[in-house]
Formats: C-alpha cells, structure tokens, sequence
C-alpha cells in the first residue's frame, strides 16, 4: 500500500469512473485499474463493485477511502509544515521539468546565489516528459513542474490543468530549432529542409514512465514519423553524447543555454515548423510557491530575459 494508490481510489470515487480518474490521473486505465486491484488484494476486501453501468463503492470502500483523505491530509500538513523555528524554509526544492538547459543554468545560478554557502541542502531536479511532470505536481513529488506547450493548444492544455485543480503560469517563449554537432555536414547548407535532415538519425525523448497514457495535447513535430533511424532516450546527458559523436539530430522547443554547456553543438531554427512554444511552470491551485521555488522562477525569467538564443 502507497500514497499513489491512495490518491488513486479518492479520485475514482471523486470521479464516479475509472476511465475519467485515468484522464484527470494521466495514467492508462488499464494501469489504473491494476493499481486498484492490487490495492483490494492487499486489503482483502473490494472497494468499488464494477457492472456495466460504471462503479459503486462498497462499505468497506467508503470507510477505507475516508481513512486514505485523512492520511493524505495529514502528509500535505506534514509538507506544508516543514520548516524551520525561525519560520524560513529549509534549503529543499523539488524541481520537475521537460529537458531544457535553461533549467541546469537556472539550478546552478541559485546554488550561487542561495545554496553555496549552506551547510546542508538539498536540490531534486528531475528530467522527463510533459506528462510525468504535471503527474510529479499532482502527486506533491515536486514543488513545481516546468511544461512546453503549442502556443495553438494552450486552451486545451489549461482545461486539463484546471480539472486536476492545477494552474500554469508562463515564463517564457522559443521557437522549433534543431541541435546538432558543429562538424555535421548539414552544417555546409545555408538553409535547411525536410528532406536534408530525414537521412540522418534523429535522437528522440521518451517519458520515464511507458505505462501512462500521452494525454498531451501537444502535437509532436510534424516531421517526427518521417524518419526511419532513430535513438529513443531519457536522458538528456546521452542526448547530447549521442549528438557530439555522431550526424543525429535533435529536435527541441528553445535553444537557449545548450552550447554554453556543449560547445561541440550549434542550434539551427526550424522554418518550416510553425507555432511558437511557451514554457510554462506548473503548481497545485491554493498552494503558495515556497520561497526557493519563488526565486527559482524568478531566475528562469531573468535568465530568458538576457538570453538572445530564443529560436
């Protein structure tokens, strides 16, 4: 038994069904629905009657779900409480965040200025997909989360935010570029095509967590399904390995920061993909930024502010 499996049976009986919590969730209902198994196994007893006119929940499930908002209650009491006698908070932040370098420039900027001279600290920042990162703020893994989003679909975006009791807030905005290294041979072309970048590989990024659903309303890069050679990873450290050492290619929302910390890569802009990107963070609604999270922000914006990168 966990606390995900606990937020998980609060937002099925929140939602009357297990294919609406696996949208609000973002988590694939056969996922849900084994998590929830699990659960009742464990317990001995079911906590929802499923039929084909949807779910009910049982006796032992309504007293079992009352405990769980207690102990979740209690938890989040627990983490808003957590600082010091003199009222500050500890130097604790949790960041969660899609794969941009602006955010390694941003964490290293507040060691400086906050953490340098700290006899203890602790800084979590943690790499993945748009998905997983809203899935970090919703389950308190991180205090904020940062997303890219289509400027086009940003509606739809704030929609899902909102039904998770979530908001997002921007910070700043980029254009579609692609990284490769300064001795590829797409770097002797002027301008850049389709065509001209289809016969090399292309490095791509995957969510840590193969099992949720791509509830994103972002639409990939058009040309994504075109390329028939491809790197799929994680990680944004063997993402530009694979880069420096071979003719892949990269293709990302914002160039800003990625040659200052790989000089071996250049960004070139992608003309023909249209719709600007905006970053945004992400936070649970009625839940005041803590102060390491509130000056973490503020350096992103101070740091998108000065950058010339922006593509």
């Amino acid at each position: 038994m966990n606390f995900r499996q606990m937020e998980y049976i609060i937002e099925v009986n929140r939602c009357g069904s297990i294919n609406k919590a696996s949208q609000t969730l973002f988590v694939s209902q056969p996922a849900l629905s084994s998590a929830i198994r699990d659960l009742e196994n464990e317990l001995g007893f079911p906590i929802f009657v499923r039929s084909s006119k949807g779910i009910t929940v049982t006796a032992e499930g309504s007293q079992f779900i009352a405990s769980a908002q207690q102990i979740l209650n209690q938890v989040n009491q627990i983490r808003n409480k957590h600082v010091s006698k003199d009222g500050e908070y500890p130097p604790i932040l949790k960041i969660s965040s899609g794969r941009y370098s602006i955010v390694t420039k941003a964490a290293i900027e507040l060691y400086q200025r906050e953490f340098s001279d700290q006899l203890h600290f602790s800084f979590y920042l943690n790499e993945s997909g748009n998905t997983d990162v809203v899935q970090d703020v919703f389950n308190r893994r991180a205090d904020i989360g940062l997303i890219h989003i289509k400027n086009v679909e940003e509606e739809s975006w704030k929609k899902s935010l909102e039904s998770r009791g979530m908001e997002h807030v921007f910070l700043f905005s980029g254009r579609s570029c692609i990284t490769l290294r300064r001795e590829h041979p797409l770097m002797k072309k002027k301008t850049l095509s389709p065509e001209d970048i289809y016969q090399y590989p292309q490095v791509r990024t995957i969510s840590r967590n193969a099992e949720y659903c791509n509830y994103d309303t972002t639409t990939p890069f058009e040309i994504y399904d075109s390329f028939e050679k491809n790197f799929f990873t994680n990680n944004r450290c063997t993402l530009y390995d694979i880069l420096s050492t071979t003719d892949a290619v990269f293709l990302g929302v914002t160039a800003q920061y990625i040659t200052e910390f790989r000089p071996g890569l250049v960004t070139r802009p992608l003309p023909y993909e249209d719709g600007e990107w905006s970053v945004y963070y992400v936070k649970l609604k009625n839940v005041p930024l803590q102060p390491y999270a509130q000056k973490f922000i503020q350096i992103i914006r101070e740091l998108a502010e000065t950058n010339s990168e922006q593509v």
